[in-house]
Parts: structure tokens; sequence; C-alpha cells
């Protein structure tokens, strides 16, 4: 199964790393968008497992992107990464997942 997260964070260096260690586990595929108005347009528009939020965002963006998706896609997890190594960033995502059904 392919799952594909879309990434959320301001920082364009943080942003392409979280992506590029997101696309080095079999099965996953990320993309990486630089604010609320480009998330919430691909969260209308493609079919997302996971949106991770990257650190960054200001708490307006976060909400209004946590309130759409809500409305959208009401199962899909949105989560908060904090950073951390990528042992962590993988976890993080792979429990999300999980809470999220979307393992089978």
């Amino acid at each position: 199964m392919n799952w594909k997260i879309l990434v959320v964070g301001p920082h364009a260096e943080i942003l392409e790393t979280v992506v590029r260690l997101l696309n080095q586990i079999p099965g996953w595929q990320a993309r990486g968008v630089a604010d609320a108005i480009s998330a919430l347009e691909q969260i209308s528009a493609l079919r997302y497992d996971l949106v991770l939020l990257s650190s960054g965002l200001d708490p307006q963006a976060e909400q209004s992107i946590r309130k759409a998706a809500s409305v959208l896609v009401p199962a899909v997890p949105v989560v908060q990464h904090y950073g951390g190594g990528s042992g962590l960033l993988v976890g993080e995502v792979r429990a999300a997942l999980e809470q999220g059904q979307v393992l089978l």
C-alpha cells in the first residue's frame, strides 16, 4: 500500500529534509508545501493519508489547516512534528497512520 503524506512547513530546508526522509521509506510518498493556502489547495484536490505540520507554522495557519482537513477529509490525521531525528519522524508518522487506521 502506498501512503501519501502532505508535509506543511515554512522553512524550505527543513521541509525538503522531512520530505526526503519520508520518501526514503518504501511505500511512502511525501509532498511538501510551504503555507496554509497551498496546503488547503492540496487537501482539496488530492487524497492524502496524513497531513504532517512541520515547525514554524503560525498558530492561525495551523488552525486553518486542521479545521479544513476536519471538514474535507475527517478521517485523515493531522499531526504536528516538532523536530528530532529521522527515527522520531518515522515513528510519529507510523503511529499517526496506525491511529488513522490507514495501516491494513
